[in-house]
């Protein structure tokens, strides 16, 4: 490189470029023991989104569950939800802030697994909803099926998951 500087040839780009592709190659190598808590499968993740249909639903629960915030007490929510509304909770409400306490309602989505489960475990919460059409989940120490602004949306889960 400093040879060719001095007699004044352009830098070559194949040299980069080559090992660029040859490190996102390898970065696919061990592909089949990622970090996949959701289990989801890569290719269909990337090229199959979520109709428009399903996308609107999740819309309208997330306006829902922030109109209804206070109602739901004290919340936890996870990185999945906040990402969808993160002016809609404070620090000590996502699982940014490290471990806490026991909680009155946590928000997340079907696939979000381990900090979630120890949050409901942890919460005691035995009050569990599917928000109709959405991978959206709520687990509430609280009848929320009688809120007038979330009740509409939501379907308690019969399995307890």
């Amino acid at each position: 490189l400093i040879e060719r500087r001095r007699r004044g040839l352009p830098p070559g780009v194949a040299q980069p470029a080559l090992g660029f592709a040859a490190m996102i190659a390898a970065s696919f190598a061990a592909l089949s023991a990622q970090h996949d808590p959701g289990h989801m499968p890569l290719l269909a993740g990337m090229t199959q989104p979520p109709d428009v249909a399903e996308e609107a639903r999740v819309d309208r629960a997330v306006i829902a569950l922030h109109a209804e915030h206070p109602a739901l007490g004290r919340v936890l929510a996870a990185d999945s939800v906040v990402s969808l509304d993160p002016l809609g909770y404070r620090r000590d409400e996502t699982f940014w802030s490290g471990e806490s306490g026991p909680v009155d309602t946590v928000l997340s989505f079907a696939g979000d697994r381990d900090a979630v489960a120890a949050a409901i475990a942890r919460s005691a919460l035995d009050r569990r909803y599917a928000v109709i059409g959405t991978p959206l989940r709520v687990a509430s120490d609280r009848d929320l099926t009688a809120n007038p602004g979330l009740g509409a949306l939501l379907d308690p889960e019969r399995d307890g998951r």
